[in-house]
């Protein structure tokens, strides 16, 4: 996967998640995956899990997906993060306003949603 992307240095999740070093790892349940085409940054993509954060209650948007493993539903995010997605992919109301913020601070110009690919098998 990571041949495939190349890294966007703007590319942050929005507000204040705990440091990696806090928290390394990550549950999301209510996910998705988004791919986006940053076709006015030269026309490379990136793929990113949006959900619900199990702990927190809160939406989240990691970083580029670098890696992941359908057999164990764990991928690792451009910050180093390990995202596990549990259960069936979803929406929710908030991670859903997240990530319509998030796109709309990095100026994502054309996002498709991939969650199919990454549903459990």
């Amino acid at each position: 996967m990571a041949d495939e992307m190349r890294t966007f240095s703007g590319d942050v999740p929005l507000g204040d998640p705990r440091a990696l070093k806090d928290e390394p790892e990550v549950t999301l349940v209510n996910w998705q995956v988004f791919d986006i085409r940053w076709r006015r940054m030269g026309n490379f993509k990136t793929l990113h899990f949006v959900g619900d954060c199990v702990g927190t209650s809160g939406g989240r948007v990691s970083s580029a997906i670098q890696s992941f493993n359908k057999l164990t539903m764990q991928g690792t995010s451009r910050s180093g993060r390990v995202y596990t997605l549990s259960g069936l992919p979803g929406r929710s109301a908030e991670a859903a306003k997240i990530w319509d913020d998030w796109q709309f601070k990095f100026g994502a110009d054309d996002v498709r949603c991939v969650t199919d690919r990454f549903k459990p098998a």
